[in-house]
């Protein structure tokens, strides 16, 4: 490991099934935002009126936001797949690694469904990057 927390060398591929079966380097990345996740609920717990605590664990889905420059050639990834769907009137689910390579993790992207997108960039003094939403139903890390 580096120690580096750098963005600048990472690398995005997705992959979706009948679509795009061979994963695509997506690039373009915004220069403020590249990617963002929520935080997510890992355990059940509950306290008893005896004060005894007791917890499980829950399963979880994990959202998962990328930014693109509204000049992205990766737009038309996310475009094709919009269509496809609509097309189809039906979901075509995602694959996808995220590799960081100054901390030297890899992330591997599992099932993700393309839940929220921005169909068309806001037009202000230049045009606004655009945003994609998938949620996983899992994110599996893993050192490189």
């Amino acid at each position: 490991m580096s120690g580096s927390i750098t963005s600048a060398n990472s690398q995005i591929l997705l992959a979706v099934a009948t679509i795009f079966p061979v994963a695509q380097p997506i690039q373009g990345y915004s220069a403020e935002d590249i990617f963002e996740s929520e935080d997510v609920e890992l355990a059940e717990v509950q306290l008893g009126l005896d004060g005894k605590q007791a917890s499980g664990w829950i399963p979880f889905n994990v959202k998962w936001r990328i930014t693109l420059r509204a000049n992205s050639d990766s737009i038309s990834f996310f475009d094709t797949w919009i269509a496809s769907q609509n097309a189809l009137q039906d979901i075509y689910t995602a694959t996808g690694t995220v590799t960081l390579k100054g901390p030297g993790k890899k992330y591997s992207l599992v099932n993700g469904t393309l839940t929220r997108g921005r169909i068309i960039p806001d037009a202000k003094k230049t045009l606004q990057p655009q945003t994609y939403e998938i949620t996983w139903e899992q994110v599996v890390p893993a050192p490189m």
